[in-house]
């Protein structure tokens, strides 16, 4: 055993970190009831993507930081599109069933 513990404790915590990290994003973005297991994994790189991209503006000029700027919007319109199509998606389901009980009546 390490100083930091073992190999399985040590991915243990950077697994746990990652999520956390995760966890934040999806708040922030106000998408948690999107995040399930059906989507997990093309959820979790979209998110980590979106992460590492902060670092790329302090290295670029202002072209480029401009062009990032821009694609950040664009991706906050992406996530108010997604929870807009996923409510209609519910509310839609909700008319269907209500629809086939009214029928059976």
């Amino acid at each position: 055993m390490g100083l930091f513990g073992n190999k399985e404790e040590r991915k243990a915590r950077f697994e746990a970190k990652i999520q956390n990290k995760r966890n934040q994003y999806l708040e922030e973005n106000k998408i948690e009831d999107l995040y399930h297991d059906d989507n997990k994994e093309p959820m979790n790189a979209i998110i980590d993507m979106s992460q590492n991209k902060g670092v790329i503006p302090q290295f670029q000029n202002d072209g480029v930081k401009t062009v990032y700027g821009e694609q950040l919007v664009l991706e906050r319109q992406n996530w108010m599109q997604i929870r807009q199509n996923d409510q209609l998606i519910k509310q839609n389901a909700e008319i269907i069933k209500l629809l086939k009980e009214l029928k059976e009546d």
